[in-house]
């Protein structure tokens, strides 16, 4: 039904998988506040209540670390063996970390062991949301066509914003009165079962690209893209890093 505008099943399955990423990805910033109290409360290292947020705020950052790290990881898996597979496997990985927060035991049941294990679970989960956004970014640019990237681009952007709303939305309602002391938990068990489903949507409507089709049977496929990169196409990857480093130094001024 979405012809008319250039998406079809494909994309469809694209967007909704990013979208319930950002869902899963922006979920804890809803708890912050509550997470700290869980999983740092007054007898750990310290009985500042301000430290507890600020704790939880730094596990909530250390999201965003490996996200770098994850975008070169799965830009490997789909230069290597197509867009699809990387997208797939980002998506399965992603299931994880939600999960684990949603059964995840608190400081007072297992001590240390449960901030460590909650900040594993936020590196985790930056490492695949890297790679889900540049993944998705690099499918529907080369799945549209030639007049529709840049509207393709923006719905990818779009639809992660619907997801963190929609992230929003479930937490306020698993935090009302009505709901028991655990209930911040189902959040993150809705988003783990909602990404396994939208793994096998990907999995049956979700196309390989055109363009990697053409490389695969051109026999082009190279064993290790970065290095090929680093070495023919330097210029590129400075212009595309140039935007980048102009923030930062933009940021740093600022400061």
């Amino acid at each position: 039904m979405f012809k008319f505008l250039g998406i079809d099943r494909s994309v469809i399955a694209t967007l909704a998988g990013y979208a319930i990423e950002k869902y899963d990805m922006f979920l804890y910033g809803f708890f912050t506040i509550l997470i700290g109290d869980l999983f740092f409360p007054d007898n750990f290292m310290t009985s500042n209540k301000a430290m507890s947020i600020i704790f939880g705020l730094g596990i909530f950052a250390a999201g965003y670390v490996l996200r770098p790290v994850g975008g070169v990881f799965f830009g490997h898996l789909g230069d290597r063996f197509g867009r699809k597979k990387a997208l797939l496997v980002s998506l399965c990985l992603s299931s994880i970390s939600p999960f684990i927060l949603g059964i995840l035991p608190t400081y007072n049941h297992i001590g240390i062991v449960a901030p460590i294990c909650l900040l594993i679970c936020r590196l985790f989960q930056g490492f695949c949301s890297g790679g889900e956004l540049s993944g998705a970014s690099v499918f529907l640019e080369e799945h549209s066509a030639e007049n529709k990237v840049a509207f393709s681009a923006s719905l990818l952007r779009s639809v992660g914003f619907f997801g963190v709303a929609f992230g929003t939305i479930v937490a306020y309602l698993s935090t009302l009165p009505l709901m028991p002391h655990w209930g911040w938990r189902i959040p993150f068990l809705v988003g783990a079962l909602l990404t396994i489903v939208l793994y096998f949507v990907r999995l049956k409507y979700m196309v390989e690209t055109s363009s990697f089709q053409k490389i695969e049977k051109s026999g082009k496929v190279v064993s290790f893209p970065l290095a090929e990169i680093l070495k023919n196409s330097k210029s590129r990857l400075a212009c595309a890093l140039q935007p980048l480093i102009t923030c930062q130094q933009s940021m740093w001024e600022a400061y």
